[in-house]
C-alpha cells in the first residue's frame, strides 16, 4: 500500500513538473494595438531583444536621437538583447494626454545564489512617447538604457 502512494505521490510530482516545464516554454508575446503607445514599447524591446538595433533606433523621436547619436545607442545596447531575454516585462500602464503618453512596465528577473534560494528582483521604469506624424515615438527611456530629452509636459 505504501508503495502504490509513494508512485502515485511521484507520478503527480512528475506530471506538475512537466506542466511547468510545459508553461514556461509555451508563452506567447501579448499582442498589443498596433498604432498604441504600449505597441511602440513592445516593439522597441522585441527589436532589442532580437538584436535588430536600427529597427529599435527608428522608434525613437528625432530630438532623442540628437541626444543619444546611433554609435552611442548601439554601444550602450551592445550585448543587452541576452539582458532582456533573462527579464519578464509587463505593461503597468499608460497615461495618454493630447500628443503624449508615458507607458509604465514592471521588469522581474530572477537572481540566483550560492547561499540563498532564488529570488525574485522587480521594478519599474517608464517610457516618454510623442505621437509625431501618424505614429508615437519614444522620448525618452530607462531601460535597459538611460536616455532622455528635456521632460515634457505630461509628468507622472
Amino acid at each position: 500500500m505504501t508503495k502504490l502512494y509513494f508512485t502515485l505521490g511521484l507520478t503527480a510530482l512528475l506530471i506538475l513538473v512537466i506542466f511547468a516545464i510545459y508553461v514556461s516554454l509555451n508563452q506567447k508575446n501579448v499582442k498589443l494595438s498596433p498604432g498604441s503607445p504600449e505597441h511602440t514599447v513592445q516593439k522597441y524591446l522585441q527589436h532589442i531583444s532580437e538584436d535588430q538595433i536600427m529597427e529599435s533606433y527608428s522608434l525613437i523621436t528625432d530630438s532623442t536621437k540628437e541626444e543619444c547619436d546611433y554609435i552611442s545607442f548601439l554601444s550602450s545596447l551592445k550585448n543587452q538583447s541576452e539582458r532582456i531575454k533573462d527579464k519578464k516585462i509587463q505593461l503597468v500602464n499608460t497615461y495618454t494626454e493630447n500628443n503624449e503618453a508615458i507607458v509604465i512596465v514592471k521588469i522581474s528577473e530572477l537572481n540566483y545564489s550560492i547561499l540563498s534560494s532564488p529570488y525574485e528582483n522587480n521594478y519599474k521604469t517608464q517610457y516618454r512617447l510623442n505621437y509625431e506624424g501618424d505614429k508615437w515615438l519614444i522620448a525618452s527611456m530607462e531601460f535597459p538604457i538611460y536616455c532622455s530629452t528635456e521632460r515634457g509636459s505630461l509628468n507622472r
